[in-house]
């Protein structure tokens, strides 16, 4: 398996506040090509607010960017810290790529917030 593409879905250093919690945020897109698999690793440097609770979905479109379809979830993250999934077929998150994929993510709380970045790693 050799790497294709590797790119940030959400830049490292992405700061969010209690003026989007709750609300669904989309990472920019990056081009799949002919990868089967996809490592996603979440790095969060700061939370702050009270419960804060932030997690990252992996989306996929077939045709190019009109429509997303959601084929991986990560657990909530409450702390500083990394978490890596996968996703792609053969990996515990089972589902084609599509032509493209995105970040999205969540954050929940009282007055939450938290720094963070994701990248991604696609092989072939």
């Amino acid at each position: 398996m050799f790497i294709l593409r590797q790119a940030p879905l959400v830049p490292a250093g992405t700061a969010l506040a209690a003026a989007t919690s709750g609300a669904g945020v989309d990472g920019a897109a990056i081009g799949v090509g002919d990868c089967s698999i996809v490592d996603v690793q979440v790095n969060v440097t700061a939370v702050g607010g009270t419960t804060p609770s932030l997690q990252v979905f992996i989306d996929a479109s077939c045709d190019g960017g009109a429509t997303w379809t959601q084929i991986a979830a990560g657990t909530a993250i409450t702390a500083v810290g990394n978490q890596m999934f996968s996703v792609g077929i053969g990996s515990a998150n089972n589902a084609g790529l599509g032509n493209q994929i995105r970040a999205r993510y969540t954050l929940t709380g009282t007055t939450p917030s938290a720094t963070f970045g994701v990248q991604a790693v696609a092989k072939g």
